[in-house]
């Protein structure tokens, strides 16, 4: 455990300025996951790195604040929107949480994927390194301080099983989060994927054991939906890569990368994971997830929905699992066209827009960080979590460079 921090100490003394606060932001706001089951630990890990990296940009904020007024514009009016229908809500300890949490971290996405965007000097691969090395100190904590061994060398349902029995958090979850660790994993994939030169020449390799380290952890995870993000994260990096989008090499490479992974899995013979390829259970069985009770729910109120945070009155979670059915549940259907409306005149004249082939200045494909985060938003987390989702729609924008000087000495 020891050791991963000090490579992630040293790994961060060598990366830029820029890479060093974006990576502390995003931290801070608990991007990927929490990372500790102290809530001690959580509010220092949380606060510390905020300060420090809002610090570090402080003049990369302040011109993100003037060369993206509309983009703040937007997010500010539903921001308002969401604090206005918590003070007609239940206002109970969830809602309360949640409305701070969508607060404090959407502004911050907001501000770190804008400068993400229209920054030159940041590279993908140093993001990406930094998260898998995240990753393996989360691992590594379930050995040191939990004692989480596989029973048997090829043994990858161990950290699953033992997170379900090991015991629950402060608030409410389980020690070891099965969704930290391969969102961490698939998130560091995706950061290198999205770079339009992933693959370079004299780095083959080195990415082949990114990947699979990438891979084996998500593996270990036993997270369903990561590894079928795996899966449509490569699919969409292969379509970017050719002008030609439909074709039979596409496909048949997709197929492969597919039977690859059901291969994988059933070789490992992780019950958990053939749960989910088993065609005699039911949908709900294999996503092991409820979709009953939002539909519930959404039947007591659908025009105005059961108020902001009102869900976990009306069922035994405190959220649905789904960004669509949560939003429906307690906003209704008025609050689900509302966030649509502002979302549709923040798009409205810009057409020229390329939202799927849309790259960011440093030759980063923002599509794919923006599938990532949707197919999370459709199974895991609340709105707090998956207010990201929004951030990043409001990111495809007009490029306004940071770090003009820079650019102007490297040409």
């Amino acid at each position: 455990m020891y050791f991963w921090i000090f490579l992630l100490i040293t790994r961060l003394a060598m990366c830029r300025r820029i890479e060093l606060g974006i990576f502390l932001l995003f931290l801070g706001s608990s991007l990927w996951g929490r990372l500790f089951a102290s809530k001690e630990l959580v509010l220092i890990f949380t606060i510390i790195p905020l300060l420090v990296g809002m610090f570090i940009l402080r003049k990369e904020i302040l011109k993100i604040l003037v060369f993206n007024k509309r983009s703040f514009l937007f997010f500010s009016i539903l921001i308002l929107y969401f604090t206005i229908m918590f003070l007609l809500g239940p206002q109970n300890e969830y809602a309360k949480e949640k409305i701070l949490k969508l607060f404090v971290r959407g502004y911050v996405w907001l501000v770190a994927f804008l400068i993400y965007v229209q920054t030159y000097r940041i590279s993908n691969r140093n993001l990406a390194i930094l998260f898998i090395i995240l990753a393996l100190f989360y691992l590594s904590q379930s050995y040191q301080l939990y004692g989480v061994r596989p029973a048997y060398l090829g043994d990858i349902s161990f950290f699953r099983n033992f997170s379900d029995i090991i015991g629950r958090t402060f608030t409410g979850g389980s020690i070891l989060n099965t969704h930290t660790l391969a969102y961490l994993s698939l998130g560091a994939l995706t950061f290198w994927l999205s770079d339009k030169r992933f693959l370079y020449k004299k780095q083959k390799g080195f990415f082949i054991l990114f990947f699979l380290l990438s891979f084996s952890l998500i593996l270990i995870s036993g997270v369903r939906q990561a590894l079928v993000g795996v899966v449509i994260i490569l699919a969409l990096r292969l379509f970017l890569n050719k002008k030609k989008i439909i074709s039979f090499r596409n496909f048949f490479t997709l197929f492969v990368i597919f039977y690859m992974l059901i291969s994988v899995v059933s070789f490992f013979s992780s019950e958990y994971l053939e749960k989910t390829l088993s065609q005699q259970n039911t949908v709900e069985t294999r996503l092991n997830r409820d979709f009953v009770t939002p539909f519930r729910v959404l039947a007591i109120d659908p025009v105005f929905g059961v108020g902001f945070g009102g869900y976990p009155d009306y069922a035994n979670k405190n959220y649905p699992h789904n960004l669509f059915l949560e939003i429906l549940c307690e906003l209704g259907i008025v609050g689900f066209i509302f966030i649509l409306l502002c979302l549709l005149l923040f798009w409205f004249g810009r057409y020229k827009i390329k939202l799927i082939r849309y790259k960011s200045i440093n030759g980063a494909y923002l599509f794919l960080l923006f599938a990532l985060f949707f197919i999370r938003s459709m199974i895991s987390g609340d709105l707090a979590e998956n207010i990201i989702l929004i951030n990043l729609l409001l990111c495809f924008n007009k490029i306004h460079p940071l770090d003009v000087k820079y650019i102007n000495k490297t040409r």
